[in-house]
């Protein structure tokens, strides 16, 4: 059996969206854009576990982070969001699959 490019690609997604403090995470910022703190609260964990989890998910490509004043704001990356659907369901495109987040 070989492995191709794009099961080692989906085999790390994976990995990333198994962890459950991250599905939160980009359950909030599906929302809309947020600095850390906010999410810490919204989803009651430490905000330093929040930014090593964020970190991981910037590093993936899966949230952006920009600078506004003394804030990072981070967002989900727009190519990543396929549909939105009316019953409130968020589809994620990954491009090796596709995940669906439930508001």
């Amino acid at each position: 059996m070989s492995v191709k490019f794009t099961d080692l690609k989906s085999a790390e997604l994976f990995k990333i969206f198994a962890e459950e403090i991250r599905l939160k995470i980009i359950s909030r910022l599906i929302e809309r854009e947020k600095h850390v703190n906010e999410i810490s609260k919204e989803i009651d964990i430490v905000q330093p576990l929040v930014s090593h989890h964020l970190r991981i998910l910037k590093e993936k490509n899966i949230v952006k982070a920009a600078r506004k004043g003394n804030k990072v704001i981070y967002s989900l990356n727009e190519k990543l969001r396929k549909n939105i659907r009316k019953d409130g369901k968020y589809i994620l495109d990954l491009g090796c699959c596709e995940i669906t987040i439930k508001e």
